[in-house]
């Protein structure tokens, strides 16, 4: 007898279940709740996701897992209802046309794939946007999904952010892009890129705007580009910015870190991996505008360099670099390798606690080379017993 009412609720609850889907109610009821994007009206993923989106004026949870194989889209979609999460399938490829875009435009709006087969191949003219000029958005996240140019595209870039404030990239892989795979603009602080993987790209992170503070790029890869994180501000500012926990820069053919204009309150590595080849450089000074680097540490950090300082810092008249080295290890394939390389009257690098030596275990002598009256410390530089 109780097996059998068992039975009965169950079936009960299944049937109850099928009725609510039948009618509709997962998704056509507005306010928050649930809606099926794979429901909803419209001849292409994204007219679906849009309408689905639209069902849901207080926010909710737009359900596009049923949205699976190869999808298109051909015109905007956008995300303009706080409290808004839009759920990706696995195995799911959506291609944008031409000029179609993936706009968050509001705050509080999340975007969460499951992982690296739940992918974005973009147009040209085609790209993910987080926030805009108009319209600052706070509390958005992009994560667990992959962000590409679609076959025989070249959008200029993958994601770009502008008035992008608190947000969070958390295992996302953007790659391939002929430009900047993600592009920053003005008033993007207090964002955080978790375990994001940016490769083989022209450049990876692209810094251009002013007052891009409080920024934390934690774990992840940035390799194989041409340049990895640019930081081109002109005029602008940037304060406490921070990459860590096991960031893994290999393979950038210029340098992984360019620091090219604008004023710099505090960029900070730390427990850093590099690998870098023939004429690669992790962090390299390359002034377009005037540059002002009033704090520039590298701390706890392990670099393999075939045949190149892995740090150049050079300044100009207008310039100024204030540079920290300390508890790095440098292993080369040199018979002699500095750690940094200081040119110019307003350079200052003190280097300490840290070690430079060939892979036939010779210790470089002298770990900072300076020239044109650099200003250079060294302290402890030596490896006991060796």
């Amino acid at each position: 007898m109780r097996r059998t009412r068992g039975l009965s609720f169950l079936f009960a609850w299944i049937v109850i279940g099928w009725c609510l889907r039948q009618a509709g109610l997962g998704w056509a009821q507005p306010g928050p709740g649930l809606a099926d994007c794979s429901r909803a009206a419209g001849s292409d993923a994204g007219q679906k996701i849009q309408a689905c989106l639209d069902a849901l004026p207080s926010g909710g949870i737009a359900d596009a897992r049923g949205l699976v194989g190869q999808q298109s889209i051909h015109q905007p979609v956008r995300l303009s209802h706080p409290g808004t999460v839009l759920m990706i399938a696995p195995r799911t490829t959506f291609t944008f046309a031409d000029g179609a875009t993936l706009d968050i435009s509001t705050s509080d709006v999340h975007i969460e794939g499951a992982g690296a087969t739940s992918v974005f191949r973009l147009g040209n003219g085609s790209a993910v946007r987080i926030g805009s000029h108009q319209q600052p958005v706070w509390g958005w996240s992009l994560e667990v999904l992959a962000i590409e140019p679609a076959s025989g595209k070249h959008p200029a870039a993958g994601l770009l952010l502008n008035n992008a404030r608190e947000g969070i990239l958390r295992e996302v892989s953007v790659s391939g892009f002929p430009g900047a795979a993600i592009d920053v603009g003005d008033n993007c602080w207090s964002n955080r890129s978790i375990d994001t993987k940016v490769v083989k790209n022209d450049i990876g992170y692209n810094f251009h705007g002013d007052q891009l503070n409080a920024w934390n790029i934690r774990g992840g890869m940035i390799n194989v580009n041409r340049i990895g994180l640019n930081f081109e501000l002109a005029k602008g500012l940037l304060q406490g910015f921070s990459i860590t926990d096991g960031v893994q820069m290999e393979g950038n053919s210029e340098t992984a870190v360019r620091l090219a204009s604008g004023e710099m309150r505090g960029i900070f590595l730390s427990n850093i991996y590099s690998e870098l080849f023939h004429s690669q450089r992790l962090i390299k000074c390359d002034p377009t505008g005037d540059l002002k680097i009033l704090l520039l540490s590298v701390t706890d950090s392990y670099i393999y360099s075939q045949d190149t300082s892995p740090i150049s810092i050079s300044t100009r008249s207008q310039d100024i670099a204030s540079v920290t080295i300390t508890n790095v290890i440098l292993r080369h394939s040199q018979r002699d390798l500095p750690i940094a390389e200081a040119s110019g009257l307003n350079s200052s690098v003190v280097l300490s606690d840290s070690h430079s030596y060939s892979g036939e275990g010779f210790v470089s002598k002298s770990p900072i080379l300076s020239t044109g009256g650099a200003h250079t410390t060294a302290i402890r530089t030596d490896i006991p017993g060796r």
